[in-house]
């Protein structure tokens, strides 16, 4: 096989059969994964989609230190993640774990605090309102 072998490059093809007087439409998924040719055949383009994505996935994964992976985040997300991911494991696989307990740690006295001081301005809020509508202003 040498070096080089074959990965990905991975296309959709429409095949019109016609087996014992029945004709039908199928959609053939072709390439190649860590040098092994594939061909599978599906009813659908949408299966024949998603088998091709899980074979580029595959077929990535099998090169280098990158890993392809399906995911809701934005690539600006992905690459604050990496970043934050390698500060913290620089410093100690561990820190990780702390470094999330923290973040949600502190997000929750921030959302606590927040809510507080949204009560007291409402409250604050609700006296000036009933001021003035005893003074006749409302």
């Amino acid at each position: 096989m040498g070096d080089h072998m074959k990965n990905g490059d991975f296309k959709i093809s429409r095949l019109d059969l016609n087996d014992h007087g029945f004709s039908y439409s199928t959609f053939q998924v072709s390439g190649y994964l860590n040098g092994e040719r594939v061909r599978k055949k599906f009813k659908t383009r949408d299966e024949a989609v998603g088998e091709k994505g899980r074979l580029e996935i595959a077929a990535a994964n099998g090169v280098g230190e990158i890993r392809a992976l399906n995911t809701r985040l934005t690539l600006d997300q992905v690459a604050e993640a990496e970043a934050a991911f390698y500060y913290v494991i620089a410093k100690d696989s561990t820190e990780l774990a702390r470094a999330a307990w923290m973040f949600w740690g502190t997000t929750i006295v921030a959302l606590s605090a927040a809510r507080c001081a949204k009560k007291e301005t409402d409250r604050k809020i609700r006296a000036i309102v009933r001021r003035l509508e005893d003074k006749g202003l409302l």
